[in-house]
Order: structure tokens, then C-alpha cells, then sequence
């Protein structure tokens, strides 16, 4: 926080400002760490976690899975899926424990596949607002 007030010297110095306030800090921190380990032969550190932002509810709601421990396993398992198939998986799962999978999971499910896509791209997500 500190060093997005004040800077860092020539690092994020005036001369640096224009492309952190292009990307933000935060992207910029972790495009520079990205430089760096390229530069020392490493992999990348981490993949960049996309940020989806809905006007609608995107859930598994508690009248259709009510232990909350197994919520957030699925949670977790949608969350973690490296790709689209196993995200389908997860839902597969569900709809064979707990029946049809109602809308708000269902959007839950269609948002962690287009997730997937995101870390793909590297894109830092999506924002969806309703129209009207």
C-alpha cells in the first residue's frame, strides 16, 4: 500500500507511472514478477486468477445442497478446475447426487467455464451488468 502511495523509487517512479496506472498496481506487480522470472529461466511464478463480476446470483444455493461442508467442496472443486471438462464434471456430479441443478447454479457452472477461458487468455476477468 505503502509503495502505491509514495512509489518506489525508480522502479515506480514518474518515469514507470504511466504503465502502472494503465494495468494497475496489482497486475503491474505481477507482470514485473512474470519479467523477472523469464529473465532468471524460470517458469512463471503463478497463473493470474481472473475476477468475473454478475449482476445475477451464482451459487449452490443451501435448499439444494444443505451440508455446508459439501458446498464448499464443490466450491473448491469448481474453483480449482483446470479446464472446462472438469468443470462439467463437477456439475455432472452434482446433478446425479442432488437432482437438476437449479438457475443460480447453473449460472455458477457456465461462470467457472468461462473462467477457465480467462486464465487461458490471461485475462483479469469480466464484468457482466444487466442492461436497463
Amino acid at each position: 500500500m505503502d509503495m502505491e502511495i509514495r512509489g518506489a523509487g525508480d522502479l515506480l517512479g514518474g518515469e514507470q507511472s504511466g504503465h502502472v496506472a494503465a494495468v494497475g498496481f496489482d497486475m503491474y506487480c505481477h507482470l514485473l514478477e512474470e519479467a523477472v522470472a523469464r529473465m532468471r529461466g524460470e517458469a512463471p511464478a503463478d497463473e493470474l486468477e481472473p475476477e468475473l463480476t454478475v449482476d445475477e446470483a451464482a451459487l449452490i444455493p443451501e435448499t439444494y445442497v444443505d451440508d455446508v461442508g459439501q458446498r464448499l467442496e464443490f466450491y473448491q472443486r469448481l474453483a480449482a478446475a483446470p479446464g472446462e471438462e472438469e468443470v462439467r464434471s463437477v456439475a455432472a456430479e452434482l446433478r446425479d447426487r442432488f437432482g437438476p441443478l437449479p438457475e443460480e447454479a447453473e449460472r455458477l457452472v457456465e461462470l467457472m467455464a468461462v473462467k477457465v477461458v480467462l486464465r487461458g487468455i490471461r485475462a483479469a476477468g469480466v464484468e457482466a451488468r444487466g442492461v436497463g
